[in-house]
């Protein structure tokens, strides 16, 4: 992504831009932890090099960008489809060079844009099965191991899980009928209350769970730099209060027949069980 010509010499890429006639572009940094500058290199300056390639193909080539629903940021309410710039803040570097990414797509006229907006992608319906334990999954294991007494989450938070299988399929069912020019929000129907996530989760993984304080509470009580350090980039999604709208995509999949599965507390089960049985979580020994 972040070479010019994708690292392709100039017969590669010629040839390629006689054939190909829609691009899927799913590629990021997700890490939370990066500075600005190395998420706009990866987020910003690959699509600037995606459209560089895009420029050489025929006219009206067809892009199907995978973004993120948290360019809302720190948005309140209801984040919307064609919701964009909304003079929203950012919890971190990647929020921010996502929605750069969206702004520079949509300055580009000579292509037509479908952008998907994922919420938090977890592991398959059926099965919980992933293999990336990223976002829920790494503050879930520091509760698991018990490291935390205190921890600044809002037990009142909107937690929004997207099956990564059903959102494979929602991708490619939208794309093939989007003509460009549409954005759609790849999430579920259900928002979890995120006490309501801690509860299940306890209870199956037999944690304790932490006491629940804000924020202000959290740095007052907690001594260790490591520990604030460990949580910090989890806060604003242990406090998230921004729903994502999803008429339009919804008015859309019910035209091809698509009905989303239902998120519930036998499906965050689900995913908890694949946590223990992949090794992920390391199962606690009984006391005899």
């Amino acid at each position: 992504l972040e070479l010019s010509n994708f690292g392709l010499n100039k017969n590669e890429i010629k040839g390629l831009a006689k054939e190909i006639t829609e691009i899927y572009h799913c590629a990021a940094n997700t890490d939370f932890r990066i500075d600005l500058k190395k998420a706009r290199t990866i987020n910003v300056g690959g699509v600037k090099n995606l459209l560089k390639f895009a420029g050489k193909c025929k006219k009206g080539i067809k892009i199907n960008c995978i973004s993120t629903a948290f360019v809302a940021g720190e948005s309140q309410g209801v984040f919307n489809e064609h919701d964009l710039n909304v003079r929203q803040s950012f919890n971190n570097p990647y929020e921010q060079s996502k929605f750069e990414a969206e702004l520079l797509l949509r300055s580009h006229r000579y292509i037509r844009l479908t952008t998907f907006r994922p919420s938090i992608i977890v592991g398959e319906y059926e099965s919980g099965r992933t293999t990336s334990f990223k976002m829920f999954y790494q503050p879930l294991s520091f509760f698991y191991k018990e490291i935390f007494d205190n921890v600044p989450l809002d037990p009142e938070a909107y937690y929004n899980f997207i099956p990564v299988d059903v959102a494979a399929k929602m991708i490619v069912s939208l794309a093939n009928v989007a003509k460009g020019g549409e954005t759609y929000h790849i999430v579920s129907k259900e928002t979890i209350p995120l006490g309501r996530i801690m509860d299940i989760s306890s209870n199956f993984l037999s944690f304790k769970k932490p006491s629940y304080v804000s924020l202000q509470e959290f740095k007052e009580i907690e001594k260790s730099s490591t520990k604030k350090r460990m949580i910090e980039p989890f806060v604003p999604y242990l406090n998230f209060k921004c729903r994502f709208g999803h008429d339009e995509t919804e008015k859309a999949l019910l035209k091809e027949g698509f009905i989303l599965p239902r998120i519930d507390d036998d499906f965050i089960i689900r995913l908890l069980r694949f946590c223990l049985d992949s090794g992920y979580l390391k199962k606690k020994s009984s006391l005899a």
